[in-house]
C-alpha cells in the first residue's frame, strides 16, 4: 500500500478540497492517506505556509492549484 502525504492546516478550505479528490482515489486505488497539520511543525510550517495544500507521493510534490483528480491518478500508476 503507498502512502500519499496531505500538507494542510486547519481551515483551510482548498486542504478540503484536495482531501475529497484523495478520499475517491482511497476507494479507487490501494493508497492510505496521511494529513499532516503543518501547524504542529515548526519546520513544516516554515515551509509550507504559503504552499498548501501540498500532496507529495513518494518524492514528488504536487502543489495546488496544480492538483487535480486526474494528475493524481496519474501520478500513483
Amino acid at each position: 500500500m503507498q502512502t500519499v502525504y496531505l500538507m494542510s492546516r486547519e481551515g483551510c478550505h482548498l486542504c478540503e478540497e484536495v482531501r475529497a479528490l484523495l478520499s475517491i482515489l482511497e476507494l479507487e486505488k490501494n493508497v492510505k492517506v496521511q494529513e499532516v497539520n503543518i501547524e504542529n511543525d515548526e519546520a513544516l510550517l516554515n515551509q509550507y505556509m504559503l504552499e498548501i495544500p501540498v500532496v507529495i507521493i513518494g518524492d514528488q510534490e504536487l502543489q495546488y492549484p496544480a492538483i487535480s483528480l486526474e494528475l493524481l491518478r496519474e501520478r500513483l500508476q
